[in-house]
């Protein structure tokens, strides 16, 4: 006697085949397209350069001088992290406002780099003085270079610039700094 309970193998049908697998295209392409980054396991930070003018002018007279701010979200700035200060007159200007852990390394009269010795959340860079005259001449502070194992997510905002028109001499300094 034969059991009746005993069912016969279950045929698949072509339909079924193709809806499942229509169903799992778009979740094989997000796979696909995930960014490497995240498979690397690389430390993603977001550096943001901004500069601003800081100083006193009443009527157009006194000193404004161009400053940055550096800051990083998504952890701190590692060591060896590397940032360039570039003008044409950068050999005319003193560079401050750095602080400890930050090493400066003048490349030409026309570049400086910027080395993070201890890791930081933020810092400040800034011209704090004019050593020589000239009449205009913009100032770009923008990120080099991290070290391995470590990704800028957003590129677009590590570097910013102002504008700097200045006299500075025998006890004499005027200075105008202009955000662009």
């Amino acid at each position: 006697m034969q059991d009746e309970n005993i069912k016969a193998p279950r045929q698949i049908e072509r339909r079924t085949i193709v809806k499942g697998a229509a169903w799992a295209a778009p979740v094989i392409a997000a796979a696909v397209a995930a960014p490497a980054r995240a498979a690397s396991g690389d430390t993603e930070l977001d550096i943001s350069v901004n500069a601003e003018c800081y100083g006193l002018s009443i009527a157009g007279i006194g000193i404004t001088l161009p400053r940055w701010e550096i800051t990083s979200t998504g952890g701190q700035i590692p060591v060896g992290t590397t940032f360039i200060l570039e003008s044409a007159n950068l050999a005319k200007v003193q560079l401050g406002g750095l602080g400890t852990g930050i090493a400066v390394n003048v490349l030409s009269p026309t570049q400086a780099r910027v080395t993070i010795q201890s890791p930081t959340n933020s810092f400040t860079a800034s011209v704090s003085g004019l050593l020589g005259v000239f009449i205009a001449s913009t100032f770009t502070l923008r990120l080099e270079s991290l070290p391995q194992g470590y990704v800028d997510t957003n590129p677009a905002n590590n570097a910013d610039s102002a504008r700097l028109t200045g006299v500075g001499g025998v006890g004499v300094v005027i200075g105008r700094c202009t955000e662009l």
